[in-house]
């Protein structure tokens, strides 16, 4: 937060929202900052206390200072545990609180980003940050290019199969989260039917919350956020942004789901040795069986995405002409 928690203001702030809150009644929330929980837990004790996958709880120790501030559940980071099960049940087994599993994200294995890319998620979304939600998104544009670089990277990501919901719960596992705040009504109810009904026929892609965005229709909302990104021209070049967005090919990747039944039992079996992913081709054949991208395409992306990666690195983004 920038430390606006510990200023007048921003005490202000955090109170009215959380009265809000309090107020609609909603159940629960989810954080990250220890220090926002403990004012809940005094504050608002009707109030679930979550703990966002933000916080990256890797060890059981840190886990446990949760624990200790009375939280109902944790939420474990989803690059690192989602296929580590010898992991995961060991938090089960030192853990009292509730354990959940981000299920359909679709982050790149053992990201190199993840720590800044939570970072610039958390100041954009403040009204007070001096980016006012103006930002290209570096991190999602890399990883989109990783992607395609090496296809393997859609196999060795951190989803979880609606047919695999079951291993997860016979260790205990007590929640698996539906991501995709940021999409449309119909990716989140299709995705939640999947997870319900544990099953899926098509795409896998389609109900993965992974950083390509879909087709979306032109409404009201978007017309006035578009324009509220032109009038602030002199934060980034919106003539250059919307050129950027334009130049992007649309996802063209077909991940057969039902080719990927018994994909999980190599895992689930400890075969996996995780770090470094190295000397093992499971996640190889696995992509040659399910996995279909026109090569054509392929590298029709890779020249768009490093063009555009290579013109922010040299802040083409951010000169007005």
């Amino acid at each position: 937060m920038g430390t606006l928690e510990f200023t007048r203001s921003g005490q202000r702030e955090i109170r009215k929202l959380l009265d809000w809150i309090a107020g609609i009644p909603v159940d629960s929330v989810t954080v990250t900052l220890p220090y926002l929980a403990k004012i809940i837990k005094k504050e608002y004790p009707k109030l679930k206390l979550h703990v966002s996958t933000f916080d990256y709880v890797d060890t059981v120790t840190k886990a446990r200072y949760w624990e200790d501030l009375g939280v109902d559940s944790i939420v474990l980071p989803n690059t690192l545990f989602n296929r580590n099960f010898e992991a995961l049940k060991k938090f089960r087994k030192h853990l009292k609180c509730k354990i959940q599993l981000l299920a359909n994200n679709a982050c790149l294995f053992g990201c190199h980003c993840v720590g800044y890319h939570k970072t610039i998620m958390s100041h954009t979304s403040q009204s007070r940050d001096i980016s006012r939600g103006y930002v290209v998104d570096y991190c999602a544009l890399s990883c989109r290019y990783q992607r395609m670089l090496e296809p393997v990277n859609f196999i060795r990501s951190d989803w979880i199969r609606p047919e695999d919901v079951v291993y997860y719960e016979e260790i205990g596992i007590d929640a698996l989260k539906i991501v995709g705040r940021a999409r449309s009504t119909d990716f989140i109810i299709r995705a939640v039917d999947a997870y319900t009904r544990r099953d899926y026929e098509g795409n896998l892609l389609d109900i993965l919350a992974h950083p390509y965005g879909e087709k979306r229709r032109q409404n009201l909302h978007r017309f006035l956020r578009g324009l509220h990104y032109a009038l602030r021209f002199f934060s980034l070049n919106s003539f250059y942004v919307r050129r950027m967005v334009r130049s992007f090919p649309a996802l063209e990747v077909y991940l057969d789901n039902k080719k990927l039944d018994g994909f999980m039992k190599y895992f689930i079996d400890g075969h996996c040795k995780g770090d470094p992913c190295d000397g093992c081709s499971y996640c190889h054949d696995i992509a040659r069986k399910a996995l279909k991208i026109d090569e054509d395409y392929r590298q029709r992306f890779l020249k768009t995405y490093k063009k555009v990666l290579d013109e922010i690195v040299e802040g083409r983004p951010f000169r007005y002409f």
